[in-house]
Order: structure tokens, then C-alpha cells, then sequence
């Protein structure tokens, strides 16, 4: 992770916090370009290196099935049923498709139905206030937007590790890069959007992952929305 920061402090305060430098160390701007196969960082950089006992990565969809798996035996699974809205019945949730069929009732309900979350409150009439404090319920769909570049793009340099700072950038395992994101609250919009990508491309020129003089006209708007 690159940032603006200070060697000799931050390995000190590494040290008072009994850190061990092989799990993170913080390391000055040329050796951070030198280990991410970089020409150089922006000048006044630095940044944390974890090491390989600190790092690493995961797939969520895997993850996700393997917990799945895991606490099958706990509960019962029925893909394939959209949820139009939820009742209270008694002292039970009701779920209910579209032509009111009740799919399965309990007496205790999780909510996790992401950005849709809030349609979802609407058609079950339970999108005004907390029962509890009468509070609003504090929901925002928030959207963000990812770049893709192929392997061989104008001005690429993908890095060596992955990068992120005023931004993010991960090597692909085709030699393409992923980079972003943006955020912005309160948007729905599942569409790529071109000013979305240069703001991607901005972040991706500071981190130093792609040449400053490539314009982005020159580059394909690839990536992905989500929430």
C-alpha cells in the first residue's frame, strides 16, 4: 500500500507495536517500484510491505461456497426463488413471490439482499421508519466501478504485486490489469460509464501503472459495477 509516510518513523512505530518487519515493513518509494517492477512511484511515496506470512488473496465466490458447505447441515437452501416482498404474521416472516406464494416462513428474519435491499423494504411496506427508535433505516446503495485493461494496452505497466494507495491495481493472470474504483452513493446506474473509467485511468496514472502521454480514448471501456 503506497502513501505518503516517513521510513525511520514508521519502522519505529512498526517496532513499539511489536511488528515484525519480515510480516510488515515500510519501505521508501524506489524500493517500492524496485519490488513492483515499476520505473518509480510518485516522488514523496512510500509504502507498506506485507509480507508473505500477511498477504495473499481469495476468490469470493469460492469462499462463499465453501461456507456454504460448511453450515449446510444448519439450514435449508432454495436457489432459483426471487423474494418479491416479506409479512409479518404473528410471530412469523412470511417470504413471498410475485404472486403472493408463500416460499417459506420463519420466526426470525436476515435481510441480505445488497443494493436491492431497499426495493425490497418498499414493496414489503417496511421502508419507513425503525420500529425500534423510530429512526430511518440507514441504507445507501452504494456504486462502484472497476477498469479492466487487456494484456498489451497503450501504456500499460502492470505491476509486479499488487498496488493501492489513491486507488488500486492488480495484475491480472492474462496480463491485464484491474484497477479503481469509484464510489458514489445512492446509484443504480449498472451501466459502464466512460467518466467513471477516466477517473479509474487518473488513479491508475498516479500509481504509476500507466503511462501519462496514453489518453483514454485510446483504451477500451472494459471492467464491471457493482454494489
Amino acid at each position: 500500500r503506497v502513501g505518503a509516510g516517513d521510513l525511520h518513523g514508521d519502522r519505529a512505530r512498526l517496532a513499539r507495536a511489536g511488528l515484525d518487519r519480515d510480516w510488515v515493513d515500510w519501505i521508501d518509494g524506489d524500493e517500492a517500484a524496485r519490488r513492483c517492477g515499476l520505473p518509480a512511484l510518485a516522488a514523496g511515496t512510500g509504502g507498506w510491505w506485507f509480507g508473505a506470512g500477511a498477504a495473499g488473496w481469495l476468490c469470493p465466490p469460492e469462499v462463499a461456497q465453501a461456507l456454504w458447505r460448511e453450515a449446510s447441515a444448519a439450514f435449508d437452501f432454495h436457489p432459483g426463488q426471487v423474494v418479491q416482498r416479506v409479512e409479518r404474521v404473528g410471530a412469523r416472516w412470511r417470504l413471498l413471490d410475485a404472486q403472493g406464494r408463500v416460499l417459506d416462513e420463519a420466526p426470525v428474519l436476515v435481510l441480505a439482499a445488497g443494493h436491492r435491499l431497499g426495493g425490497l423494504l418498499a414493496a414489503s411496506g417496511l421502508d419507513g421508519a425503525l420500529p425500534q427508535d423510530g429512526a430511518a433505516w440507514p441504507l445507501s446503495a452504494v456504486r462502484g466501478q472497476t477498469t479492466v485493461l487487456p494484456p498489451g494496452a497503450p501504456g500499460l505497466r502492470a505491476p509486479a504485486c499488487p498496488l493501492s494507495g489513491a486507488g488500486y491495481a492488480l495484475r491480472l493472470t492474462d496480463g491485464g490489469l484491474l484497477t479503481g474504483a469509484t464510489s458514489q452513493h445512492h446509484d443504480e446506474d449498472a451501466t459502464l460509464r466512460p467518466e467513471d473509467q477516466s477517473r479509474n485511468l487518473a488513479q491508475a496514472r498516479r500509481l504509476g501503472v500507466l503511462d501519462e502521454g496514453v489518453a483514454d480514448e485510446a483504451l477500451p471501456l472494459a471492467g464491471k459495477v457493482g454494489w
